[in-house]
């Protein structure tokens, strides 16, 4: 079977981790024996990190080869305050030339997967149209759940989920949200956790006890929430908050921290690359989450595939799979409980099964699992496609 994924970004040999969930997925199902390809449209933030790596303009179109799958990535510059139609002409015409050179090398896929519907899932459902393929889309987007959706992005969202086979969404609370913008049914199939690299490893033996949050520095994530709280429960006592990400809000956080004269407990990590952030899980007790709203929360997966316990607000996805038996769940609003589930995770610790927290996330997030669930899915796509041809 021949699937081209159609996604917004990817890794690229300036940012390694920037849709690194997308290549999770494209190599698991190559490795699994399906014929991958993958078109890219990337918008105008790849393009500027593109000249600052390359220190020049790049080609229309950007031809390379990852993990042995062909990637086709095609630029374009946003134009400040040009209507998003004509912008959304411009990818379309982009994507179909990028498509039609694919296709020209590697052959005409079964099935297209786009990921998120704008703009992805856009340009997926108008080739699919196009070229009689049936369309897949898998939505990630919090913006949905957070209410951040434009109006002038409506017609888009429900011409992508209402032209597609079938429509699929990380979470449950993003399931309900997507229905806002269509009457037909949605899937919900979890992101995939790359369980072989985020293995187990038994939690660290040390005197002081470590927690960490690993999330862009925003103001979603709310880590400010978390430094007081980690401040009220365990100031002078030897117990850490490891802090690894960056964003627009790091300078601020620092000071507040430094404020708080709490630089000796709360470290500052700053960006980490995919193999820093596992050994920060590997030397942390428990992972933490404080997102106001989250569609799925890979790194409180990634945290349960080696074994550690975490905390997290009722965020959205977070609810759908954390438990009693891996971790607590907080109200978003809950300052007070999160104060109580930092003081709960130290005391009890010993009573969680770091085994069973592996187990039970390789059960539901593995490659295995996200393969054979959409294996399935290709099948069923397929049939129902042969069906209408037999018609």
């Amino acid at each position: 079977m021949h699937i081209l994924l159609i996604v917004n970004n990817y890794p690229t040999d300036w940012n390694f981790v920037r849709g690194i969930f997308y290549a999770d997925q494209a190599s698991a199902l190559h490795e699994a024996g399906y014929q991958i390809g993958v078109l890219v449209e990337s918008g105008m933030q790849s393009m500027l990190d593109y000249i600052a790596y390359h220190k020049r303009l790049p080609p229309i179109i950007r031809v390379k080869s990852r993990n042995n799958l062909p990637v086709y990535e095609c630029y374009w510059g946003e134009i400040p305050k040009t209507r998003i139609n004509i912008r959304a002409r411009t990818k379309l015409w982009l994507a179909r030339f990028t498509f039609q050179r694919y296709v020209k090398k590697f052959g005409k896929p079964d099935i297209i997967h786009a990921h998120n519907s704008i703009y992805s899932g856009y340009i997926g459902a108008i080739l699919g149209k196009e070229n009689s393929i049936p369309i897949v889309i898998t939505e990630h987007s919090s913006a949905f759940v957070r209410g951040l959706i434009k109006e002038k992005q409506n017609s888009f969202v429900r011409f992508a989920l209402d032209n597609t086979q079938r429509r699929l969404a990380v979470s449950e609370p993003l399931s309900i949200a997507l229905n806002h913008f269509t009457a037909l049914p949605i899937i919900v199939q979890p992101n995939m956790v790359d369980t072989d690299f985020f293995d187990y490893l038994p939690p660290v033996n040390s005197q002081t006890f470590v927690f960490s949050i690993i999330a862009e520095l925003n103001e979603n994530k709310r880590h400010r929430m978390l430094i007081d709280a980690f401040t009220a429960v365990f100031r002078d006592k030897p117990i850490m908050l490891m802090i690894a990400g960056d964003g627009d809000l790091r300078d601020t956080l620092e000071k507040y921290v430094s404020d708080l004269n709490m630089n000796r407990q709360i470290k500052f990590l700053g960006w980490l690359n995919r193999q820093e952030i596992r050994d920060v899980i590997y030397k942390s007790h428990c992972i933490i989450s404080v997102s106001r709203v989250e569609t799925f929360g890979l790194s409180l997966a990634e945290a349960m595939a080696c074994g550690r316990p975490v905390i997290a607000t009722r965020s959205g996805g977070p609810n759908t799979f954390v438990d009693a038996r891996n971790g607590i769940l907080v109200s978003v609003k809950g300052d007070q409980e999160l104060i109580s589930a930092l003081q709960q995770m130290y005391e009890n610790y010993d009573h969680y099964d770091t085994m069973a927290i592996r187990s039970a996330c390789v059960g539901k997030f593995s490659k295995s699992a996200l393969v054979n669930n959409l294996t399935q899915l290709y099948q069923s796509v397929l049939s129902d496609s042969n069906l209408q041809t037999e018609k």
